[in-house]
């Protein structure tokens, strides 16, 4: 029955609620800490500058190239996305600084917690509802640290983590609503580098249809209104970053927040060309092992965590203010339902490890990896029905 829970399970549930409570005060007072002294030159949102500055420009005039003045801005701290980002975020140049800075959190707040009250995701956890204080309640606490997270660093991950959950969620009953919304990710490219994988192994063919045409879609429109050669433009930029990231130090600021393998890798003191080898490793395997079992168990929801973590360790440059979308995957492990209930202590180290590898990489200890690689066999022994670890 639905919302019947054990005792044991709402232990475990409470605990893990308790857990996030408390990685959220060591956030804000981290964060309120860094603002007080000006610890790292520490400003609130110091991120939104970028995407309100592009914001103003194109206001003021829309074929004016988000990138042409990129070199005023700190090397490591440049606009990155693809342009059609600005369709999204081009209602900000309308206002003053503190205006835009309250509409870019609210907004983004505001989605996320419409996608976890909306039919199709709560579909996805039905047990949530039975847990104590309710669905909502555990959806928010849950997500809590990720957001204060994105919120102090002034991102865009809350919006990005909203696009790939609703767009999972739509993908059963929905599937060309699914492939549209999903196509919105090419704003942040390599965060959904495995998502055209996922739908093409899954034999989705709608959905891969809708992304396919939501991408074309924004590619298009960007030709119409900057012209062909804004793609050159951007891949300065690009080029211009990678070239930071390759260099023997990596920048102050990616020491609290770049968290793919390939960063942990280089921050603990590899060079750079074993750091990349490790990471294309892992990104081959787990592209590999997500196209082996979705082809075994295409309709499958107990796929879409696995997808989920492996966003994360697929890509080199990924940043903790993306991590929003790792509370879906703790709400999938809270809800449980359908699977083969796994050892509390298995579970409850899986919710204690990550906790400590995000509490860690604040305090420039690189494991968030490691904390996503636990998720990620986790995750591969339930469909195996017992631990692999």
């Amino acid at each position: 029955m639905v919302g019947d829970l054990s005792g044991e399970r709402r232990s475990f549930h409470r605990l893990c609620l308790f857990i996030s409570f408390i990685i959220s005060l060591i956030f804000v007072a981290r964060y309120g800490w860094m603002l007080h002294t000006g610890v790292e030159g520490a400003v609130f949102a110091e991120d939104f500058e970028v995407f309100y500055k592009s914001a103003l420009s194109f206001v003021a005039a829309p074929s004016f190239s988000p990138y042409i003045a990129q070199g005023q801005l700190p090397s490591y701290h440049p606009f990155l996305n693809p342009p059609f980002l600005l369709y999204f975020t081009w209602p900000l140049g309308f206002f003053s600084y503190p205006v835009a800075l309250t509409l870019f959190i609210s907004s983004q707040v505001g989605l996320w917690l419409a996608v976890l009250a909306s039919a199709p995701v709560r579909r996805l956890w039905p047990m949530l509802a039975g847990q104590p204080g309710g669905y909502m309640l555990t959806c928010i606490a849950i997500s809590l640290p990720f957001l204060i997270n994105t919120v102090f660093s002034g991102q865009l991950g809350i919006f990005y983590a909203a696009i790939i959950l609703l767009g999972t969620a739509l993908l059963a009953d929905h599937p060309w609503r699914s492939g549209f919304v999903l196509g919105l990710i090419a704003c942040k490219p390599t965060f959904g580098l495995l998502i055209p994988l996922f739908l093409l192994a899954g034999g989705q063919r709608r959905a891969l249809g809708g992304f396919m045409a939501m991408v074309l879609l924004l590619f298009i429109s960007a030709d119409f209104l900057w012209g062909i050669g804004i793609w050159t433009e951007w891949q300065h930029v690009l080029m211009r970053q990678i070239d930071i990231v390759k260099q023997p130090q990596l920048p102050e600021k990616f020491y609290s927040q770049l968290m793919s393998i390939y960063a942990a890798l280089r921050m603990m003191g590899m060079n750079t060309q074993p750091a990349l080898l490790v990471q294309a490793l892992a990104s081959l395997m787990v592209a590999y092992v997500l196209v082996v079992l979705t082809r075994k168990n295409a309709s499958d929801a107990r796929l879409l965590p696995f997808l989920y973590i492996g966003s994360f360790l697929a890509t080199a440059y990924i940043f903790l203010y993306d991590a929003v979308l790792i509370s879906a995957v703790l709400l999938h492990l809270l809800n449980l339902n359908g699977y083969k209930p796994l050892p509390l202590a298995t579970r409850m180290g899986i919710i204690l490890g990550l906790s400590f590898s995000l509490i860690a990489l604040q305090l420039q200890i690189y494991l968030v990896p490691l904390g996503a690689l636990t998720l990620l066999w986790l995750i591969i022994s339930i469909y195996l029905e017992k631990p692999v670890f």
